[in-house]
C-alpha cells in the first residue's frame, strides 16, 4: 500500500497522517479518515512510534462517536486512555478518559462519568495544557448538566469563562 510505504519513512510523516485523518473526520470524509488512521496506527505500532498511539486511538474514537458507533468509540477511547502513564501522559490519553466519561454519562453511570472527567481535568491542569484543560473542563460540565447538577455546571462553565478558555 502506498500510504504504508510513505509512512515507513519516519515519525513526522506518521504524525502528519494522524492530523490528516482528523481533518478528514472534520470534513465528514469518514471512510478516508478511517483508512488513514488505521494505516498510520499500524505503521506507528510497527515502527515503535508509541507516543503517536494515544492520539491515533483517540481520533478513531472521535470518528466512531461521530458515526454513532458508541461501542467502537468506547473501545478506542479506552485504548488511548490505557496509555496514560506517569505524571506526563500524552494529552490524547488524558482527553480520551474524559470522553469515556461522556459515554458513561450517556449510560447514566454518573459516578464513573464524573470520576473520569474530573481525573482528566485535574491531570490536564497539572500538565499545563490549556487546550486539553478546556476540553476536559467542558466535558466535565456536560456530565454535570446531564446529572442535573446545574449549580456545578454553571460554576464549571464560569471558570472556563474567567480563564478565557471559551475562545480556544
Amino acid at each position: 500500500m502506498e500510504l504504508s510505504r510513505s509512512l515507513s519513512n519516519g515519525y513526522g510523516v506518521a504524525r502528519a497522517q494522524i492530523l490528516l485523518g482528523r481533518v478528514n473526520l472534520r470534513l465528514g470524509e469518514f471512510e478516508k479518515a478511517r483508512a488513514t488512521l488505521s494505516d498510520v496506527l499500524g505503521v506507528a505500532d510497527e515502527n515503535q512510534f508509541g507516543d503517536l498511539l494515544p492520539e491515533g486511538y483517540a481520533a478513531l474514537g472521535n470518528l466512531d462517536y461521530e458515526q454513532g458507533n458508541k461501542e467502537g468509540a468506547s473501545k478506542n477511547f479506552r485504548r488511548a486512555a490505557a496509555l496514560w502513564t506517569g505524571e506526563r501522559p500524552a494529552p490524547a490519553s488524558v482527553e480520551a478518559k474524559s470522553y469515556l466519561g461522556l459515554l458513561q454519562a450517556e449510560r447514566k453511570n454518573f459516578q464513573q462519568a464524573l470520576s473520569d472527567c474530573q481525573a482528566s481535568f485535574e491531570q490536564a491542569q497539572k500538565m499545563g495544557d490549556v487546550f486539553v484543560r478546556a476540553r476536559t473542563r467542558l466535558n466535565l460540565a456536560r456530565v454535570q448538566l446531564w446529572q442535573k447538577e446545574y449549580e456545578d455546571t454553571l460554576q464549571t462553565l464560569g471558570e472556563m469563562l474567567s480563564r478565557g478558555e471559551v475562545n480556544l
